[in-house]
């Protein structure tokens, strides 16, 4: 009995998110960027107001899983936006958000690399 009541139910819900995606046509992708929103470190209220069509201002730190690492950030405008192929993408200062984690990581290097200098000669001790 359990297990026809589960298969119901489960028919039920299968039905629910095939309607879903016939409505709307963003909803696998919404669901694909709220997936991305937790993994960076956005709250579900944030992510919200990011689907609302509204500008996040962010400020704090968000995670890349491909360089594996926390980047600080301070009033980032956070968007989606859809790209050259009408997709709902997550975007930073209007950079996909993968290529604004590519490009902080870029001036992380940067950063880290200091100029070697040529050593002062002491001239010749005797």
């Amino acid at each position: 009995a359990k297990e026809a009541e589960h298969k119901e139910e489960t028919n039920i819900l299968n039905s629910i998110i095939n309607t879903a995606h016939r409505w709307y046509p963003d909803f696998a992708n919404l669901l694909r960027l709220e997936r991305l929103a937790k993994q960076i470190g956005l709250s579900a209220m944030e992510f919200a107001e990011l689907i609302k069509g509204k500008i996040l201002n962010f400020t704090g730190r968000l995670f890349s899983s491909e360089h594996n690492r926390w980047f600080a950030t301070d009033n980032t405008p956070l968007q989606i936006l859809r790209d050259n192929d009408k997709r709902l993408t997550l975007t930073a200062n209007r950079i996909p958000i993968s290529q604004w984690f590519s490009e902080q990581y870029d001036k992380l290097r940067q950063s880290i690399r200091q100029p070697i200098q040529p050593k002062k000669s002491r001239g010749i001790n005797m």
